[in-house]
């Protein structure tokens, strides 16, 4: 006798999430229930801990009896345990990240505590369940799609209705989640199914038609009044630009598949086509001024001396400002210390992170060795580098170089998961005397140094309706001059994420997710990248953490494997077509030996290869994204796994010199991997790339703009919203 039992991975629709449902039959003689509790090995979410209700409140596919893993590093440890203290009587929303309502409950409480108890020191799991990571699923593929208004609404709220035409074999009902109400998309002739069995799933659904209509309005004023040379779409394929052409609304609305007339349902009720004014295919040109919305590096924003602070005055506005403000250095580090709620002083949060380039750590069994025998105490007066209360906080030797939007690293559209994207801010070293403290050049950008620090925020904007209102704010920076009132709404957009408390569930109760620091100042002639995240407990203040040095993400420790990598050439054998894809994870841990890399030391044109050989076709995902030549299959998958490395995106993949927010500068120069640019393959095929990146970033903000995409577009089905970059 057999029995179906279903497996549910993650799938995304709109920005919402979306189970695919795939059946298997398995033989009850074969299939083993170690923990008995009616469920199967092969499909247990908590293999060896019975729970037949399968729970698993923050769906990261592990049963809520055997997770407590709240930071998701693998293991139930101290660090989950202050976070979960941090929040500890709290009602947390379901949504929020790093989620240490463990039970779903809605609160955080002694149910809770119990669980997290029972599970310390042990690894979360096992589970059956193997869910891709964030961003990275793959939908089914809709060959036609629509949506339609009812004549009345439900007494769930549902007034609409939406249809996928996924086909045959994925069974009757895909569960999914579409504009944040729980929706059973079906293929077996049930409401508002009309014919079982022919591919087509339907479902009833919130429709919000005005919010659709506005905002697709609003796009298509913005459209008229643009100059024709910004009504153009490029295509990308991950990074890499593939074409550019105008953009067609007329062809885009026919693409658009709808029904033609009305239809009534067995039950009475009666569908209507909807048809949005602007086609929910239609990949939208980047309208915004990238100045303004993606990449601020104006002086009069940059050297607001009431919002910065510059102990060199390297714009030379003719004034410092204030350490303590809003965005100075001091301010943001002190805003992550958070010493009102963790009870750590800001002066040794930042000496205990300053201090690490003085000192040899450790990260994935990979050495960090010190930056030189002094560190960076060479550049902050009076400070002898150990020791906090001889670092003067309101000297700190930075100064800010640039605010970033990178609304683009979230997921917003059909297929990828609902996330934030960042909010980030670049800084610059400069260059002051260590025994006075006075500017070594003051007014000159001969002070300025070669190292920059980016703190990288987490936006608390996550859902698909408060990303899209994030994305309306930037671009109603777009539309307005550098003034006053501009740098006022910009700070109403940054003080969401650096602000003390900005997020409970994350430590620090800080919304920062990493630091990232690329210098060659500290030992030349090699420059270095590393990153840090809030991963450390700090022994004399329980609930705290501290900076602690963090793997560079999807970048193999490159002293071992950037070239001639047997390692390497296996991870790429293996995972070929994902890298194409640009859906590859490096994990921390692929085999039984460490990969994922410490820190990067590299030079100019640096670039990854690996003897290996990788044919076959390529797969349908992957578009040649030469300006010139045709790479080979093996060619194409070095260029990929590279330029998504942390050091080959600052080198020889995108022809960048190391940062692409030059800090010698005033204004800050920007790379041309941002702003345009044509590179030859540095592997040696005959090939030349260009890039634009801020072209797609522009892309990816108009998508968010429009809000919950409850239909695949093109723009949200290609790669360039799957990436798996973070640079």
């Amino acid at each position: 006798m057999s029995r179906v039992y279903l497996k549910h991975p993650s799938i995304f629709i709109g920005s919402i999430l979306l189970a695919l449902v795939s059946i298997t039959l398995v033989s009850l003689a074969q299939v083993a229930d170690s923990d008995g509790d009616g469920v199967t090995d092969n499909v247990d979410n908590c293999i060896n801990v019975a729970n037949p209700d399968q729970k698993d409140s923050d769906h990261d596919g592990v049963g809520d009896v055997c997770d407590g893993d709240i930071n998701k590093d693998g293991i139930v440890n101290a660090i989950d345990l202050s976070l979960l203290g941090a929040a500890f009587g709290k009602i947390i929303p379901n949504e929020s990240p790093n989620n240490p309502d463990l039970n779903g409950d809605g609160a955080v409480n002694a149910l809770d505590l119990a669980l997290m108890r029972a599970r310390f020191g042990l690894r979360a799991g096992p589970s059956a369940i193997k869910l891709p990571p964030k961003g990275q699923v793959t939908p089914p593929v809709s060959s036609s799609s629509a949506l339609f208004q009812l004549d009345r609404t439900l007494p769930d709220g549902s007034n609409g209705a939406a249809t996928f035409a996924f086909g045959t074999g994925v069974g009757t009902v895909v569960p999914a989640v579409i504009g944040g109400k729980d929706v059973s998309l079906r293929d077996d002739g049930v409401d508002p199914d009309e014919k079982g069995g022919d591919g087509i799933f339907s479902g009833f659904i919130k429709l919000d038609t005005t919010s659709i209509q506005s905002a697709g309005q609003s796009f298509l004023d913005r459209l008229q009044a643009s100059p024709n040379s910004k009504k153009v779409v490029v295509q990308f394929s991950g990074h890499d630009v593939i074409s550019q052409q105008p953009f067609d609304l007329a062809s885009n609305t026919a693409q658009l598949v709808s029904a033609n007339a009305a239809r009534t349902l067995q039950s009475g009720i009666t569908l209507t086509p909807f048809l949005p004014v602007l086609p929910p295919l239609a990949v939208l040109p980047a309208l915004a001024d990238p100045t303004k919305a993606l990449m601020v590096t104006d002086k009069s924003v940059v050297a607001d001396r009431t919002r910065t602070f510059d102990p060199c005055d390297v714009d030379n506005v003719g004034s410092q400002g204030n350490p303590n403000n809003v965005w100075s250095f001091k301010t943001l580090l002190t805003n992550m210390a958070n010493t009102g709620t963790t009870g750590i002083p800001a002066q040794t949060f930042v000496n205990n992170w300053l201090h690490q380039w003085s000192v040899t750590g450790s990260v994935n069994t990979f050495s960090i060795p010190p930056r030189t025998s002094g560190g960076l105490s060479a550049f902050f007066p009076g400070w002898d580098g150990v020791n906090a209360a001889t670092l003067n906080m309101d000297r700190l030797p930075f100064r800010l170089l640039a605010i970033v939007n990178r609304l683009d690293l979230g997921g917003g559209g059909y297929g990828v998961q609902s996330k934030a994207g960042e909010i980030r801010f670049v800084f610059g070293l400069v260059s002051l005397n260590p025994k006075t403290g006075a500017c070594q050049a003051p007014g000159s950008t001969a002070a300025a140094e070669q190292m920059t620090v980016i703190f990288e925020y987490g936006d608390t904007a996550a859902s698909c309706e408060t990303r899209q209102t994030r994305a309306k704010q930037w671009i109603n920076l777009s539309n307005s001059g550098f003034s006053a009132a501009f740098n006022s709404a910009l700070q109403a957009i940054t003080d969401d994420v650096t602000a003390p408390n900005a997020v409970v569930t994350k430590p620090n109760h800080s919304a920062i997710n990493q630091i990232r620091t690329n210098e060659v100042v500290l030992a030349a002639p090699k420059w270095q990248l590393r990153e840090f995240t809030l991963n450390t407990p700090d022994p004399a203040h329980p609930i705290s953490f501290d900076l602690g040095p963090a793997t560079i993400k999807q970048t193999p420790d490159p002293d071992s494997f950037r070239l001639g990598s047997a390692t390497t050439a296996s991870f790429w054998q293996g995972n070929a077509d994902k890298i194409l894809c640009e859906t590859h994870v490096v994990e921390n841990f692929p085999g039984v030996s460490p990969f994922l890399g410490s820190h990067a030391d590299y030079g100019f044109g640096t670039a990854w290869d690996a003897p290996t050989v990788i044919s076959g076709p390529f797969p349908s995902c992957w578009k040649n994204n030469a300006s010139s030549g045709t790479p080979s299959k093996k060619g194409e998958v070095r260029h990929k796994f590279s330029l998504n490395t942390c050091d080959d995106c600052h080198s020889g993949e995108t022809a960048t010199v190391f940062t692409h927010v030059k800090p010698a500068s005033s204004p800050a120069g920007l790379s041309g991997f941002l702003t345009g640019i044509n590179v030859s393959d540095p592997g040696g095929e005959p090939v030349v790339r260009h890039f634009n990146d801020l072209a797609r970033r522009g892309q990816a903000l108009e998508d968010a703009a429009q809000g919950c995409r409850f239909l695949p577009t093109s723009f949200s089905q290609r790669s360039v919203f799957l990436l798996t970059s973070v640079h």
